[in-house]
């Protein structure tokens, strides 16, 4: 037998650039690691960042174990040549010949998908960060303290502001932790009203609270009170408000001493000004206007005003008084030299107390400001943790922190392998870049002990493209490894996903955009067109097109770009030129531009379609108005008082019936009514609700649901909305479906904890987070926020507001002081203030603007890179000084584009804006976007939750197992129904979940049923791409009517194949070969096929 090489061990570093190949990397290196044997697919753990991407590697790895094993047969050319240079490069990688790959890859197929001697599918371990440490947390919760059954919450936001009401409210004088909380409270607005500041201090201690959350748990980083404050901090802020008051007085106490011997000198009652050096400028000016105000900005003044610098610097005459050819004559006897030298002396001495006194004067300040909001947030924390464990539930930012303590020493490694059953070999972790500091921290000793014993570490990164800090992510801990001797480092040079042109664009515009930053060197930067043949910018339509445009610096670029059509017009032109809808991305910094472009397009054409709109908007269900007139309707039923709901049923169900003639007289009604009263009488709402939607709908309105939403789960209450009133009168709202299930399938698990009311406090505190699944068959434009497309690609990426700054927020961003160590605000520390403050503390701000810009450069690069064919960019124009280092990404795309136009000989279009246009549009084939036909209505009905106790207790009730297996082959039955391809396997499933066919709780089930059938060559030639297909089409022969479940044309041929889902019967061959009979009499060559979905069996009909 040939034995394949193992690779040697090692930390190996591979720097993948976008568009570089990076999941085919991930998946090749996984492949080559379980081909000598396929056992080890349970020693490997790959680690991802969301479950898109790990469920994308999943595929990916099958895919090509498929592919390698010779069953190629259902994929696309693109896919085969992809397996083809797997192929190749794994032959000459591990010196193997292509029968032996084959064969080791059949089995490695076999283990994944098919084996009963291992855990087969489990243990193919592709999974997320946060996955495997609530893994590692559940099994060891008695060691972490943690409840066994414990649920992860995502609302903390909504937590902490409970917790913060909470607090507020437990200030009571009658106990002693009232007593202080209440002091504290008390000192704090007395102090914001002494400062002149708001008094609605909630949003202050609430912005504290989650900067400090994430500051500890994603960094580690903690706060220490001094005890002085904690004992007595009445006391304590007395001292330090003594202080700063004794500094501000010793002060004007100096000038004063000055002033009164300008005064005595110049026999005057005021200080002539014009005799003195740059006057109201200068050090007499400055120390009158200190007199008049003892503010900190007259303060700082003495230190930072150019002239007192000089002045105390030279110490020399002319630096106070003015020159000796402008001075008064006074000033140039031996008594006025005396008096100017002993002034001097004066102003010197006063600039040392002050510059010796100023950092005390700051740390005072700054305490001050933050110290109150500090000392409650350990009270807040504890309320915090009460909450969480009364209602057992973990945020999944504090699993990192809490399993860092499994893992604090190498000796524990051994015993986290025999609670957790496996131990890993090899680990790989792809998106390497925003790996955090404290999960580096937690993995890193499993990964050392692999290694220590033969295994190896992959990491997959580009540091271009850290984008998460804000999350915790850390470029430190992947150039930390990078300068290690014992990595092996690899670079990704190509790129396959973008043209040339904007391969060569990213290049220039990149490439040395940060002086003092390696990360973004021309090397670093540099990346080469996957075509190989081609290099620089280039006039052939197939090398890509695009634009950048400066918006004129008076206009409004959202007025530009939204209000006056741009975009419309950009989109319209794609379209035009034969692209689809869902080959346009447009990407932006902040979710509230792309609301903004998802309401202007709403309704538009563009080349005579009615324009799609795929936004995070579009995702939350509470933006979606069936869903919002479901939630009025619950609102009003269960208060009837409740004006502002009854007002919104009218005019939403103008938005989701259609019918203007029944909202027209029920929207005059209404106003009619409203003029003469203040609000309509219980009958007038029972009029207008009757014109609304009918005299027979209105009564079972009033008795189903009005008259028993009391009595009734919301679930119920839904379900009968959707039976009584919107089914009858709404035809077909798919585009509302998810949305509708994702709210039933929450009202269900709620159903337990209480009724209809119950269910709205509930969505009044949650629905702004329920949003469905992004759907992936869409023909529509997708707006995204540049985050949330890191791993997307489109053919045309559209970046309407490249204009973000992130310094323009870090007045508001929390750091760790360092003597006190508590949480203030870098806005606390101003500009022109920074050098006068402690050194770390500048520092630290220096620091932060410097991150903040290799954020924003990274945001740029991302949504750039996302762009295939064409891409356009629009910023606005700012004027950019010889001396001044670019510190905005507007400033750093301008300063840029004279290089870019000179690289691309290109030159820029000036009329109100200015262009510069790379490479020429091309005309797209018209792509196929077919989209399979979408569930039009939810036909669940009413049954008092019968519905769902059939659904999670068919399996229990059942007996022998035998319904078990009878339910498996229907559910299979009707999924394979509804695929086309493999790629629709996704979309069948979710149809299945909201017509309530399948449960969440069976949904991974059925899943992996899906996976194990398009992977499985016996069955998967049924749905292989480049077919037509018909599901469940009538066939008219000989004047009978005919359906078979499956046929599958092309050219001359034909496919039919019909599910079964009961035992092998004759009667089944004769029916599918009458099926077959009518397709031959059409003169197709036909093939026939049972499969019986019980046991997945395939049974060929002969003909």
């Amino acid at each position: 037998m040939t034995s394949l090489q193992a690779p040697a061990p090692r930390y190996t570093l591979i720097k993948a650039a976008a568009g570089s190949g990076k999941t085919y990397r991930i998946a090749k290196e996984y492949i080559k690691y379980i081909l000598n044997d396929p056992s080890q697919v349970r020693s490997i753990l790959a680690i991802t960042f969301t479950n898109k991407a790990a469920a994308e590697m999943k595929e990916r790895i099958l895919l090509f174990l498929k592919g390698l094993s010779g069953n190629t047969e259902n994929l696309t050319e693109k896919r085969k040549d992809s397996i083809e240079d797997i192929k190749k490069e794994l032959m000459k990688e591990l010196n193997v010949g292509e029968a032996v790959l084959k064969d080791r890859a059949r089995r490695c197929v076999e283990s994944i998908l098919y084996s009963t001697e291992s855990g087969g599918y489990s243990d193919f371990s592709v999974m997320t960060i946060d996955s495997f440490t609530n893994r590692l947390a559940k099994v060891f919760s008695n060691e972490l303290n943690i409840p066994q059954n414990y649920g992860i919450g995502f609302n903390v936001k909504n937590i902490i502001r409970k917790s913060i009401d909470k607090l507020i409210s437990q200030a009571d004088q009658r106990n002693p932790e009232g007593q202080r909380i209440a002091e504290i409270l008390l000192q704090y607005l007395f102090y914001r009203v002494e400062e002149e500041k708001s008094i609605a201090i909630e949003d202050e201690i609430f912005n504290l609270t989650q900067s400090l959350r994430s500051m500890e748990r994603n960094f580690g980083e903690r706060i220490e009170v001094p005890d002085e404050f904690i004992n007595d901090f009445k006391e304590s802020i007395a001292q330090r408000i003594a202080e700063n008051k004794k500094i501000k007085e010793d002060l004007k106490s100096m000038c004063e001493d000055i002033k009164n011997r300008c005064l005595d000198f110049h026999k005057t009652e005021i200080i002539p000004m014009e005799k003195y050096y740059q006057g109201m400028r200068g050090f007499m000016g400055a120390l009158n206007k200190y007199l008049e105000n003892q503010s900190e900005e007259n303060m700082m003044r003495f230190l930072s005003n150019s002239y007192i610098q000089k002045l105390v610097a030279m110490q020399l005459p002319e630096l106070l008084r003015k020159s000796d050819k402008q001075a008064d004559k006074d000033f140039l006897t031996s008594k006025g030299a005396e008096y100017i030298e002993s002034q001097i002396k004066r102003a010197v001495k006063m600039h040392e107390y002050l510059s010796n006194n100023i950092s005390i004067y700051f740390d005072n300040s700054i305490l001050l400001k933050n110290i109150y909001s500090n000392l409650l947030y350990e009270s807040i924390d504890g309320i915090l943790d009460k909450y969480q464990r009364e209602n057992e539930i973990l945020f999944i930012d504090e699993l990192n922190s809490k399993i860092s303590s499994l893992s604090a020493d190498g000796e524990s490694v051994p015993f986290i392998y025999f609670r957790i059953g496996e131990k890993f070999r090899k680990f790989m972790i792809d998106e390497f870049q925003d790996t955090s500091g404290i999960q580096w921290s937690n993995l890193s000793p499993l990964i050392e002990n692999a290694v220590s014993e033969g295994g190896d570490f992959t990491g997959v990164g580009d540091l271009k493209q850290a984008i998460y800090r804000f999350r915790g992510g850390s470029t430190e801990v992947m150039e930390n490894l990078e300068k290690s001797e014992s990595i092996g480092n690899e670079t990704l040079e190509y790129n396959y996903r973008s043209a040339q042109n904007i391969i060569e664009l990213n290049n220039t515009l990149f490439g040395g955009i940060l002086h003092d930053n390696n990360v973004y060197s021309e090397e670093n930067v540099a990346q080469k067109s996957g075509k190989r043949d081609m290099e620089g910018f280039s006039d052939n339509e197939n090398c890509g097109h695009a634009e950048i445009t400066l918006i004129n610096s008076e206009s409004d670029i959202k007025v530009a770009l939204i209000d006056n059509g741009l975009i419309l017009s950009i989109i319209d032109d794609c379209l035009k030129r034969g692209y689809a809808q869902s080959s346009i991305g447009i990407l932006v910094r902040k979710s509230e531009e792309g609301s903004s472009i998802a309401e202007f397009l709403s309704g538009k054409k563009a080349d005579g379609e009615d324009l799609k709109i795929v936004s995070s908007d579009t995702l939350f269900i509470k933006e979606n108005p069936f869903v919002h007139f479901i939630i009025s309707v619950m609102k009003y039923a269960a208060d009837q008082s409740d004006i502002e709901s009854f007002a919104k049923i009218i005019y939403l169900w103008k938005d989701i019936c259609k019918d203007d003639n029944s909202f027209a007289q029920a929207q005059d009604k209404f106003l009619e009514i409203t003029e003469k009263k203040k609000r309509p009488e219980r009958k007038d709402e029972e009029i207008i609700l009757r014109i609304l939607f009918s005299d027979e709908i209105y009564e079972k309105l009033e008795y189903r649901i009005l008259q028993t939403v009391s009595r009734i789960s919301a679930y119920e209450a839904i379900s009968r909305m959707l039976e009584i009133i919107i089914n009858p009168l709404c035809r077909d709202y798919s585009q509302s479906v998810m949305h509708i299930s994702k709210l039933m399938n929450e009202a269900y698990g709620k159903m337990r904890e209480g009724g209809a009311k119950d269910f709205l406090d509930y969505y009044d505190e949650y629905g702004d987070e329920m949003k469905i699944s992004s759907p992936s068959n869409r023909d529509a434009v997708t707006i995204s926020t540049i985050h949330k497309s890191k791993g997307l690609e489109y053919d045309i990426v559209i970046i309407p507001f490249a204009t973000w700054d992130g310094n323009s927020k870090l007045k508001d961003k929390y750091f760790i002081y360092e003597e006190p160590k508590i949480a203030v605000k870098f806005g606390d520390i101003k500009r022109e203030q920074e050098n006068l403050f402690r050194e770390s503390a500048s520092s630290a701000k220096r620091e932060e603007r410097d991150k903040n810009l290799f954020d924003d450069i990274n945001l740029l690069y991302v949504a750039m890179t996302r762009a295939k064919k064409e891409l356009y960019l629009y910023t606005k124009a700012v004027e950019i000084k010889n001396d001044e280092e670019p510190s905005t990404v507007s400033a750093i795309i301008n300063s840029r584009l004279p290089i870019i136009a000179n690289e691309s000989g290109c030159n820029t279009e000036s009329n109100e804006n200015v262009t510069l246009s790379i490479g020429k549009k091309r005309i797209s084939a018209k792509e196929d976007t077919s989209e399979t036909h979408p569930v039009s209505k939810i036909t669940a009905c009413s049954h008092s939750g019968d519905l769902f106790i059939e659904r999670k207790m068919r399996n229990l009730l059942s007996k022998g197992g035998r319904e078990i297996v009878a339910k498996r082959g229907e559910v299979l039955h009707y999924l394979l129904s509804k695929i086309k391809s493999a790629r629709d396997s996704e979309n069948a499933l979710n149809d299945a979940l909201i017509e309530g066919i399948v449960n969440a709780d069976e949904e991974k089930l059925y899943r992996e049923d899906l996976v194990s059938i398009m992977n499985d060559k016996k069955i998967s030639f049924l749905f292989e791409e480049g077919w037509e297909i018909l599901n469940e089409r009538n066939i008219v022969s000989e004047g009978n009517i005919t359906r078979p479940d499956r046929v599958m044309l092309k050219g001359d041929e034909a496919i039919i194949a019909d599910y079964k889902t009961g035992k092998e019967s004759a009667e089944h061959f004769e029916q599918v070969k009458k099926y077959a009979l009518a397709y031959q009499k059409m003169e197709y060559h036909v093939k026939a096929y049972i499969v019986y979905t019980s046991e997945m069996s395939v049974k060929e009909v002969e003909l």
